[in-house]
């Protein structure tokens, strides 16, 4: 039995990522364990060595050591250590969350509750992140052969090789299940899980009605046109509608890549000039939204003392900034466990079964996060 820790120290966390140092180390040591660097039996540093050698806490080392045991990679042995497990080739099927690195940090959320719906069920979650082109350079079916998963949970883009590539996975009978946006609902049949936009907008419009707020502005994204739907179907209702009121910007990346959109910078100042009579505004990215706040001063429209804000997709960090947006809350939590029970669920049929019975779509609801941004007008 080895006890050399040497290799270890070949680890390389980024302390930038979004994915949390604990998820990184337990990814790398299983790295380590499949190509053989380390072998079966060998005992790993323990939480305090891993503290020292890698400069992290021991909660941090003790949280990735726990994720390996889960996944069956190392046996932890009271008073003894943790070691590899004598018995790889015995370690947890699993299933493949496929999602988009631009939505890194709600997707890794969501990618931690998976986890432990799978570890629950005797599973292990493979996380597969991918870039905007991944469906043109890849064969999706290909990829889940080369890593051995037993079904899939993937975010969709909205372009035509992702949708060939998902009809294609459909065609085989592999159980599927789709997350997070409703595109080519029109040709695919797998189960989605979603997020229900139209009450979103509705909860929205609500909580600023309430409020006093008449004038309200929707900056929305090419993903959100039930919202917008449902915003005209308010008006419509109500009266009061002008046009210029609806913004759509075919825009769905992170506030970084906004940033480095050309022109970014002049359409929240643009918007707020052309529509001086409204005293609130919807912006659906989060992004976008954080622009808005930033703006607005400079605009002559300080947020919340002469425009209300709220953002239609609330991410980690929003309520880190001031005035910190009033947001639309989705759980992460229900998506996943609704999105795990879905694919197990589908998984249970036959391969004829899973071809033949359309999947179902399943809708959750958002809540309102109260913060700084919304102030009750007269």
């Amino acid at each position: 039995m080895r006890t050399d820790f040497t290799l270890l120290k070949g680890i390389s966390l980024d302390r930038e990522s979004p994915l949390p140092l604990y998820q990184q180390l337990a990814a790398q040591i299983e790295d380590m364990i499949s190509n053989g660097r380390l072998s079966p039996g060998e005992r790993l540093p323990s939480n305090m060595d891993l503290s020292r050698i890698l400069d992290i806490n021991c909660e941090t080392a003790n949280k990735a050591l726990v994720l390996l045991s889960d996944k069956g990679m190392v046996v932890r042995r009271r008073k003894t250590g943790t070691f590899v497990s004598d018995d790889i080739e015995r370690r947890l099927p699993s299933i493949g969350f496929f999602y988009f690195r631009e939505a890194e940090k709600m997707m890794l959320e969501a990618a931690e509750w998976i986890q432990r719906e799978c570890a629950s069920r005797g599973y292990d979650m493979k996380l597969v992140g991918f870039d905007g082109d991944f469906y043109d350079r890849n064969d999706l079916c290909r990829e889940i052969s080369v890593r051995g998963l037993e079904g899939a949970i993937v975010v969709l883009l909205n372009c035509d090789s992702c949708r060939r590539a998902l009809e294609d996975l459909e065609h085989t009978g592999f159980p599927l299940v789709r997350f997070g946006n409703s595109f080519f609902m029109e040709t695919l049949r797998s189960p989605l899980i979603r997020g229900n936009d139209r009450q979103c907008c509705q909860q929205a419009l609500k909580y600023l009605q309430k409020r006093g707020h008449t004038r309200i502005g929707l900056v929305n994204s090419g993903s959100g046109w039930e919202m917008e739907q449902e915003y005209l179907k308010s008006y419509a209702s109500t009266g009061g509608y002008r046009d210029g009121w609806i913004k759509t910007i075919e825009f769905t990346g992170s506030e970084q890549a906004w940033f480095q959109t050309p022109g970014a910078g002049e359409l929240p100042v643009r918007y707020l000039r052309d529509n001086t009579d409204l005293t609130a505004v919807l912006v659906e990215n989060p992004g976008i939204c954080l622009d808005f706040l930033r703006r607005c001063t400079a605009a002559g429209r300080p947020v919340p003392e002469d425009l209300s804000l709220i953002c239609l997709r609330d991410i980690a960090g929003l309520g880190m900034v001031w005035p910190a947006p009033t947001a639309m809350h989705l759980s992460r939590r229900r998506l996943s466990e609704e999105a795990v029970a879905a694919l197990f669920r589908r998984m249970s049929m036959s391969e004829e079964e899973r071809i033949s019975v359309p999947g179902e779509t399943i809708f959750i609801d958002y809540t309102v996060k109260e913060r700084e941004s919304v102030k009750t007008v007269a």
